[in-house]
């Protein structure tokens, strides 16, 4: 029976993973002959511009859009009428014979971009805890393959002779390829029922949610610092896509086949760099200064694009670009992540998606408009300096110093947070009575009497677990422990496990296994919120077995203390409370 339903799953997943690569190769057909469809079609540089950025502004609203429409219909239906829309905008490019007929194709390929995000909730509907990031993984190579092979038969369907170019052609191959993905999905994806309705899209909340967020933001000025950095090179660097193709056919007079060679040797450049160099790179470095040399490198590429007249001063010229992008996007989702607590990331994450949406289509036209009325060099010498005053103002602000007082400001909130549990009768020290107290507590929730010999071995811990850290953090030697002494003891992290000893407190039968209802009692005998119980030991029991083990509870322990990565589990060891406030 479990053969039969796994070998179901992977015939699922084999469908979509298929579905979602003809789909990807479907949209890559489309980018290298656009722009130039749209200059056959009198479009200005402007014009194009606009026309390039809709997908972008269409992609704020369509994942929110129809990722509740999943949740509403089912994850079928809502990816079938993704893939519907999508070849209809594929044979309203291949049909266009006027330019607002090209405008509506776009609007509708925006509008049906979410594909991919609801390929994702599918397969978390498909798959188990523990293969499904494996399998997102997969899903999102699989994309990054077909929008890379896209623009290849793009520029080949387009043909090599610039001066007679055939548009139409890789619009219907596009509109061929997008018909078989909606035909493969029909008939092969399985139906998984209506999910209940988890939220529902409503423009006006969706507007006043989305202010709301990005005054939060601002409010945590490093994230805010970070969002106006994304925004400056998200303009500069979509800007300058937008007209690049405008700029080869100036310069270096290509065409759309040549502009697809490129596309592939600048996505191919990115992804090697990306898996050779960037994670290497980063881990020697630190993600500040990487941000800081992608950005760098970024500036140096736009300044030098202007002055490439062949190409190889071309090809030179973009792998300063694609060390930007391999090394400086994946960053800032790094550090927009670890300065994001529990309850922020999601709303954080989601409101840079929308922060790139907006740039990238403002950046578009502006990019248009400079290119048609100022000149074909000024979007990348305008893009060179505003990238260069981002580069002045991260220098300023966004240091790796600025980060790491971050960092450690989060941190001292979790140990003056342990602090404050500890300190049971809330005096503004522990002391001896605060485990006696405690103890107490902890044998009455366990049923025992204080004549038995459980009761005397679990006194006898919290005791111990006392007088030690008074012994090490006592400096002035009143036998009590301060928030500065128990600061400054926690700051040289001296080499006591203190790890074992509470496990030896929680772990009631002391089999090595931490429980639900073992951490229950510790949370009630400590007045921690057991309504948070569940949520908490779901986070902490990685492997989903029921129980977090001894060498887990140790790692745990130390991520709460010393960790800055405030999506480490550890930081769920105490309850959710404070990781939903930092």
């Amino acid at each position: 029976m479990d053969n039969n339903v796994s070998q179901h799953q992977s015939k699922s997943l084999v469908a979509l993973f298929a579905s979602i690569l003809m789909d990807a190769i479907g949209v890559g057909i489309v980018i290298p002959f656009l722009p130039f469809y749209a200059k056959s079609l009198e479009a200005s540089p402007l014009e194009i511009g606009i026309l390039i950025g809709l997908y972008p502004l269409m992609y704020i609203f369509a994942p929110i859009l129809w990722g509740s429409l999943s949740d509403k219909i089912g994850r079928r239906p809502a990816l079938l009428f993704n893939i519907a829309g999508t070849t209809l905008s594929f044979l309203g490019l291949s049909l266009a014979n006027s330019l607002w007929i090209l405008f509506i194709a776009r609007l509708i390929a925006g509008a049906s971009s979410a594909s991919i995000v609801i390929a994702q909730s599918y397969i978390s509907d498909l798959t188990t805890s523990e293969n499904r990031t494996k399998t997102l993984g997969l899903l999102q190579a699989i994309f990054s393959i077909g929008y890379v092979i896209g623009p290849g038969i793009g520029g080949l369907l387009v043909g090599p002779d610039v001066s007679n170019p055939n548009f139409r052609l890789p619009g219907f191959a596009a509109t061929i390829s997008a018909s078989l993905t909606f035909c493969l999905a029909f008939f092969t994806l399985p139906r998984l029922g209506r999910r209940p309705v988890v939220y529902s899209f409503k423009l006006r909340e969706y507007t006043q949610h989305f202010f709301t967020d990005v005054k939060k933001s601002f409010k945590r000025p490093l994230v805010a610092k970070l969002m106006l950095l994304l925004f400056i090179g998200t303009f500069a660097s979509m800007g300058s896509q937008a007209v690049f193709a405008l700029w080869c056919e100036s310069q270096l007079g290509w065409g759309a086949q040549q502009y697809g060679y490129l596309i592939i040797f600048y996505g191919l450049g990115i992804a090697i760099i990306q898996i050779s160099a960037a994670g290497q790179l980063i881990h020697w470095l630190g993600d500040v200064r990487i941000l800081l040399l992608g950005l760098i490198t970024a500036a140096i590429g736009f300044l030098l694009i202007p002055f490439a007249t062949t190409i190889p001063q071309l090809v030179g010229t973009l792998l300063f670009l694609m060390f930007s992008s391999a090394t400086s996007n994946p960053v800032i989702a790094s550090l927009f992540s670890q300065l994001s607590g529990a309850k922020q990331q999601g709303k954080t994450l989601g409101l840079m998606q929308s922060v790139i949406g907006l740039a990238s289509f403002l950046g578009a036209i502006w990019a248009g408009f400079m290119f048609g009325f100022l000149g074909v060099n000024w979007p990348y010498w305008f893009s060179s300096v505003l990238v260069g005053i981002s580069i002045l103002f991260s220098w300023r602000q966004i240091s790796q110093s600025r980060f790491s007082q971050i960092k450690q400001r989060q941190r001292r909130q979790k140990q003056l947070y342990l602090f404050e549990l500890l300190d049971q009768n809330h005096d503004g020290s522990i002391s001896l009575d605060d485990f006696q107290q405690v103890s107490k507590m902890f044998t009455h929730l366990r049923g025992e009497v204080s004549e038995t010999n459980e009761y005397e071995i679990l006194r006898a811990s919290f005791i111990g677990l006392g007088e030690l850290l008074i012994q090490i953090a006592d400096q002035d030697g009143n036998l009590q422990v301060d928030q500065d002494e128990w600061l400054y003891f926690l700051e040289y992290q001296v080499e006591y496990d203190f790890a074992t000893l509470f496990l030896q407190i929680i772990d009631e039968n002391q089999d090595g296994r931490l429980t639900v209802e073992e951490l229950r009692t510790f949370y009630r005998a400590y007045g921690i919120d057991i309504e948070e119980l569940e949520e908490a030991f779901h986070t902490l029991d990685l492997t989903q077995s029921g129980y977090v083990s001894d060498d887990e509870f140790r790692a745990f322990f130390n991520q709460f203390l010393y960790g800055d990565d405030l999506q480490a589990p550890g930081n769920w060891l105490f309850g959710i409370s404070l990781p939903q406030r930092l």
